[in-house]
Order: structure tokens, then C-alpha cells, then sequence
């Protein structure tokens, strides 16, 4: 099952990739193809989620699943609103994922070394 939503994962981000490289020339089918890739995404982030008893590492995990489900967010809000509201919760949701990705890789080392 993890092969599959590494899979799925992967399938997601080019989807979402590539719907955001294609509305920069306004495809006008680009939102959809975001939307199914931040979907995609967000369904392999539930399914990654960390089931540890250490408080820190459940905190980072719910980071990235708020995360994911900003991205979907912002897929709707560029499907419903046509202009560049979207872009805020894809920022968001960008800080979200980048810091909880680099603090859990952090936190790995560190368990590692004892």
C-alpha cells in the first residue's frame, strides 16, 4: 500500500505541476488538472500521516495534512474565483508543507543518532 500512494503522491504533484505551468497561459482547462493533482495530494497526505506517540511529530504530521487541504483549497478557489485569490492558500499552504517536511526529516536524524 505505500508503493501506491507514493504512486499516487507523485501522480499528484505532476498534475498539480502541470496545471499551474499550464494557467500561466490560460489553458482553460488548467484549474481542473490543479485540482485533481491537490486532491490526489491530499489523499496520499492522509494515508502518509505519522502515527507516533511523540507530540511533536502528531503536531507536524496535522501541519501536513492542513496543508494539503490548503492545496486543495486553493485548486477551488482558482476553479470558482478566476483570479488570484488562490494564491494565498497556496502560500499558506507552501509554509505549511515546507516547514513540517524539514522539521520531520530533522526529528529523524536526531532519533537516529541515539
Amino acid at each position: 500500500m505505500n508503493k501506491t500512494i507514493s504512486a499516487i503522491f507523485a501522480t499528484g504533484s505532476a498534475l498539480a505541476i502541470s496545471g499551474l505551468l499550464t494557467y500561466l497561459f490560460y489553458w482553460p482547462f488548467a484549474p481542473y488538472f490543479y485540482l485533481i493533482g491537490t486532491a490526489m495530494i491530499a489523499i496520499a497526505l492522509i494515508f502518509m500521516r505519522d502515527k507516533s506517540e511523540d507530540p511533536v511529530v502528531r503536531r507536524l504530521s496535522m501541519q501536513q495534512l492542513l496543508g494539503g487541504l490548503l492545496l486543495f483549497v486553493s485548486g477551488v478557489l482558482m476553479t470558482v474565483m478566476h483570479k488570484n485569490e488562490w494564491i494565498l492558500a497556496l502560500a499558506i499552504a507552501c509554509v505549511f508543507l515546507l516547514y513540517s517536511s524539514f522539521r520531520m526529516s530533522y526529528i529523524e536524524k536526531k532519533k537516529n543518532k541515539k
